[in-house]
């Protein structure tokens, strides 16, 4: 098992070489052969199927979680877990990177309240949670790898320390 890179003087050298090659037997093995796709870092973030919910009701479980992202596109997997205050929070993971995007677009800030909690919250000021997000509101967003929410984290303590210092 291997790979290789090939660069070629011009377009129509590389699609001939794909085109000739690609799915030949070399030995007792396959060949495979395709145009490089540069890896973008930053465009990365724009494909993605897996997403962070937080801020839903205690009752909701994983069924409801899957039913209602469902709605979206083909789920492949849900996981809810609690913190060590008791709040649930979850993982939606998409077959489709464009189902979980069109999730967040859709879901994002969707209001989760009861009837009788949004008659009694009528004409308040929107109250907003430790983590500045609206109560009683949905949050769903790319999950971030640990790398990002580390990075995330440092920002905003040494945003904070300039500002008190």
């Amino acid at each position: 098992y291997g790979y290789g890179f090939v660069h070629y003087e011009n377009e129509d050298s590389a699609k001939q070489a794909i085109d000739r090659v690609n799915g030949m037997m070399i030995g007792e093995k396959q060949v495979n052969v395709c145009q490089f796709q540069k890896r973008d870092k930053e465009g990365k973030k724009d494909v993605f199927t897996n997403l962070y919910v937080k801020c839903f009701p205690q009752d909701w479980d994983e069924e409801k979680l899957k039913s209602l992202f469902g709605e979206c596109g083909e789920v492949r997997a849900v996981a809810l877990r609690e913190d060590d205050k008791g709040r649930k929070y979850g993982f939606v993971d998409f077959v489709k990177p464009e189902d979980a995007k069109a999730s967040v677009e859709k879901l994002h800030l969707m209001d989760v309240r009861t009837e009788e909690e949004k008659r009694n919250d009528e004409g308040k000021e929107e109250q907003l949670g430790p983590d500045e997000h609206p109560a009683g509101k949905l949050y769903v967003q790319r999950a971030l790898t640990k790398a990002e929410r580390q990075a995330e984290w440092q920002s905003k303590n040494s945003a904070g320390k300039s500002a008190v210092g």
